[in-house]
């Protein structure tokens, strides 16, 4: 079969808004994340930046650029496979790695990286970063990779994580210095496939399965493309059915919810979404229209492309499926007593004080406040009047009310009865929330 449609041959301008965002990071040796919804085309993206011909010189990345990857998958029970697959892709000989013990693997990537000419720019992204990755590898994982930059004479080391919504911005722990102005200001957020894009991935699907690019008419392909938004996967799922004659224009968008591969691409998305998420969309499938309280919660969700400008869905399949889900419920109420002295924890109507003791007075107004207000965004300024509620007037910077919450989060770790319970969530680039997980 013909190779046309493989990777190397794919249009120069495919997702060109999303290769623009990683070459600018590149060109400019930033570190970021690249957010996007599961199922969107992230691995292929890259695999196209890496292995297409010709795009280095369309998007001027000069030839001292050096990309690597490492596939997220390898480091689900710890960093030796990751480690491992940045020395092979750095040429290092597979069978030289021993018992692959960690700080042994350090130390040969560290001599890799030296060995880098010193005009050499090393770009390392990491696909399928979840956030469960990111808590397997832990604070030392991170801190290495901060490190690793330092060996470098220029310090020219950028990484790049291909994340989901889920990620947590806190948990980069050193490493997120490399971010410009924290996590939370340093995203590339992935757009959807544009209609000429979606048509190529069409015609890339019947190509795979041996079918003439003319076997769906133009308003099929058109039809496909006003029902899964430009998602990938979605797109690659109906492409199928309606080729099989599963499904046609015809078909009730409800029917077509439950092929398995249709509701596994939407759960996988809903499963990337906060209960606040959750609660907030299944609302708009309500009737609710958003308030400028939402404003917070509504420009991540546009951002992740789940939304339009107009707060409607990018699937009108997903918004079905969002009809069908329940609001998540839970057993765990949390609440600040009056004097802000001590946290309640009620679990099936018993109750657990944790005193607040160990946190400083602004610090116990900063909790009290998210957690009377907990699954709802509260900005940054909000914050910052409840925090200095005297000094609010002469302007107080983000980076203080950050190291305030980071303050409390360290102090929520160590109060593992209350920690279980309760987290404190970056809203990526807006504010903070508190989210009850029980």
């Amino acid at each position: 079969m013909s190779n046309a449609y493989n990777v190397e041959h794919f249009p120069l301008d495919y997702c060109q808004t999303d290769i623009l965002n990683l070459v600018a990071a590149i060109q400019s040796s930033a570190s970021l994340l690249a957010i996007g919804m599961p199922g969107c085309g992230k691995s292929r993206l890259i695999d196209f930046l890496i292995h297409r011909p010709g795009l280095r010189e369309k998007y001027n990345l000069p030839e001292s650029v050096r990309i690597i990857t490492a596939d997220g998958d390898l480091g689900v029970t710890g960093s030796q496979g990751i480690f491992i697959e940045l020395l092979r892709a750095l040429g290092s000989e597979a069978d030289a790695f021993g018992d692959s013990n960690p700080d042994l693997l350090k130390n040969r990537l560290i001599a890799e990286v030296r060995k880098l000419e010193t005009e050499t720019d090393l770009v390392i992204i990491f696909d399928n970063f979840r956030q469960a990755l990111q808590q397997t590898l832990g604070e030392n994982f991170f801190n290495f990779l901060f490190a690793l930059r330092n060996v470098r004479p220029k310090l020219n080391i950028s990484y790049i994580f291909l994340a989901n919504l889920e990620i947590k911005p806190d948990g980069f722990f050193k490493l997120g210095r490399l971010f410009d102005k924290g996590p939370d200001r340093s995203i590339c957020w992935f757009t959807l496939l544009n209609r000429d894009d979606t048509f190529f991935s069409i015609n890339r699907q019947l190509h795979r399965a041996g079918q003439p690019p003319d076997t769906l008419s133009q308003a099929q392909k058109v039809w496909i493309y006003e029902l899964t938004g430009g998602h990938a996967l979605l797109t690659r799922y109906l492409t199928l059915l309606t080729t099989g004659g599963d499904v046609d224009q015809q078909t009730d968008l409800a029917h077509i919810v439950q092929h398995a591969g249709i509701r596994a691409a939407c759960d996988s998305i809903w499963h990337d979404l906060t209960p606040a998420h959750q609660n907030f969309v299944i609302d708009l499938t309500r009737g609710r229209r958003p308030t400028a309280n939402d404003k917070p919660m509504l420009n991540v969700l546009q951002n992740y492309g789940l939304l339009d400008h107009q707060a409607r869905f990018f699937s009108p399949v997903f918004e079905t499926f969002v009809k069908l889900q329940e609001k998540p419920t839970g057993v765990v109420d949390i609440r600040c007593d009056e004097l802000q002295t001590q946290v309640v924890v009620t679990i099936h109507n018993s109750e657990q004080s944790i005193s607040l003791g160990g946190l400083s007075q602004r610090k116990r107004r900063l909790l009290c406040y998210l957690i009377e207000n907990q699954g709802e965004p509260c900005p940054k300024d909000q914050l910052i009047a409840v925090g200095w509620p005297t000094d609010f007037e002469q302007g107080v910077t983000d980076q203080a009310l950050s190291r305030q919450i980071d303050g409390i989060r360290s102090w929520l770790r160590n109060e593992k009865e209350l920690s279980h319970y309760l987290a404190i969530e970056t809203q990526w680039g807006e504010g903070y929330q508190s989210v009850v997980t029980g």
